[in-house]
């Protein structure tokens, strides 16, 4: 499949218009590996802005700036609609049972169309009872996660918290309530069904249930770099068995590639 078409969660405001219409396409080899060196040093927020700046359009609009204006929600929905085209629908996963005394792994198959949610998102502004107060707010963008993730790192956790909170309230309730940001999370996870993912577990080892975030940033990050390292290897191998140069070996394709592979592992050592 060369591109998919994406309806957007929440879309983007453009002059009092809202537009949902999105395509992604899935990158080269050569544009994985330049995206790769690229973002490898940037904060994963960054590293989605640049990934998604190359292979997302949304209203004929692309680049990092137009993945930053995106909804928190929308970029996920992207990441998802990207990572069904480069290795389809199902994803394997594992995880660590999150109780502490048991930490059994538990492997899943979950699948990129499940965790993608048919949602209208609505208008631009949103409300909450914060405090006995309604309190208007709006959805997080990139751009707020890149200020936060950075806010992470130079002042700790709870600071880049409180800019989320402040990027998205329009205006802080009088009295601030307990537990603001919970409240305010949750509130935008009920607009936004994708900014928040969560997996409700059942470990078969200590039979308790738990819920688990699901980083699907991380997870497409994760696959990409396995890729990388996985045709690095391949190239080494059929280089070193052919002769052929990296530019003959990857114009093969990944199917002949695999072929010849399976003649090289066949012939005795």
């Amino acid at each position: 499949m060369a591109e998919a078409k994406v309806t957007l969660a929440a879309g983007v405001w453009r002059g009092g218009t809202r537009v949902r219409d999105a395509r992604v396409r899935p990158p080269t080899v050569d544009e994985q590996r330049a995206l790769f060196e690229e973002c490898e040093p940037l904060l994963p927020a960054e590293r989605v802005s640049v990934l998604l700046g190359r292979c997302a359009e949304v209203g004929g609009d692309s680049g990092p700036g137009a993945a930053r204006a995106l909804s928190a929600g929308d970029r996920v929905q992207l990441l998802l609609a990207l990572r069904r085209l480069m290795a389809g629908d199902p994803m394997p996963c594992v995880l660590d049972c999150p109780w502490p005394d048991c930490g059994e792994r538990l492997e899943l198959e979950l699948r990129a169309s499940e965790l993608i949610a048919e949602r209208d998102a609505g208008g631009p502004e949103h409300f909450v009872e914060l405090g006995g107060e309604r309190v208007c707010f709006r959805l997080p963008t990139g751009a707020d996660e890149e200020r936060a993730a950075r806010m992470a790192v130079e002042a700790g956790a709870e600071a880049a918290t409180r800019t989320l909170v402040d990027a998205c309230l329009a205006q802080p309730p009088a009295s601030q309530p307990a537990r603001l940001e919970d409240a305010l999370g949750a509130a935008i996870a009920r607009v936004d069904p994708h900014v928040e993912i969560t997996l409700a577990l059942s470990c078969p080892v200590c039979e308790r249930e738990s819920d688990v975030a699901f980083d699907v940033a991380s997870y497409v990050w994760r696959e990409l770099e396995l890729r990388l390292a996985r045709l690095e290897r391949e190239v080494h191998l059929l280089a070193s068995h052919y002769g052929w140069s990296e530019a003959e070996i990857l114009a093969l394709g990944e199917r002949r590639r695999a072929r010849y592979l399976e003649l090289v592992e066949l012939e005795p050592a």
